[in-house]
């Protein structure tokens, strides 16, 4: 169980760091070496700031700048790999092949079940660092009660926001 501490990476006049960069500094704070990780997937996306104000496990670190650009890290070649979602080579895959071991299983979530609102609160810039909120409404929730929400320690815009609530 690695845990991060406290990390502040916003710096007046230094903000868009890229997200490779505060990825690796979270492995390293937790304790990984350079040679146990490869980031370069997340060199070209740009992020105005993170903090963290509290220690916490390097996973619940990792969260938060995962719904700004989804990417997992995987073990490949005994190394961790940043991939982010929807890259990567598409293969076929033979339906015989899927069906041999067990029958596929579809599931649906009631959209009763799904919040009817979404609000996310990030760190806005524009705003002297103050926390901002961006909400976004489901247009068919009849019946629907449950609200979501996301405390983000990211610095963004309100446009960046509000499209991660949508």
């Amino acid at each position: 169980y690695n845990e991060v501490g406290y990390i502040g990476i916003i710096k007046n006049g230094e903000t868009g760091r890229s997200l490779e960069a505060i990825v690796e500094e979270l492995l390293l704070d937790a304790g990984y070496a350079p040679s146990d990780f490869e980031l370069s997937a997340l060199s070209d996306v740009i992020v105005d700031g993170y903090s963290l104000n509290r220690q916490i496990s390097t996973y619940n670190a990792l969260q938060p700048l995962q719904f700004l650009e989804p990417f997992d890290l995987v073990e490949r070649d005994g190394r961790l790999t940043a991939q982010k979602h929807g890259y990567g080579a598409q293969i076929d895959i033979d339906e015989a092949e899927v069906l041999d071991e067990q029958p596929l299983i579809e599931s649906f979530v009631e959209t009763l079940e799904l919040p009817v609102e979404v609000s996310v609160n990030y760190l806005d810039a524009t705003r002297s660092y103050e926390v901002g909120s961006q909400r976004a409404k489901r247009s068919a929730s009849y019946g629907a009660r449950e609200v979501g929400g996301l405390n983000l320690p990211l610095v963004c815009t309100a446009e960046i926001a509000k499209q991660l609530a949508e």
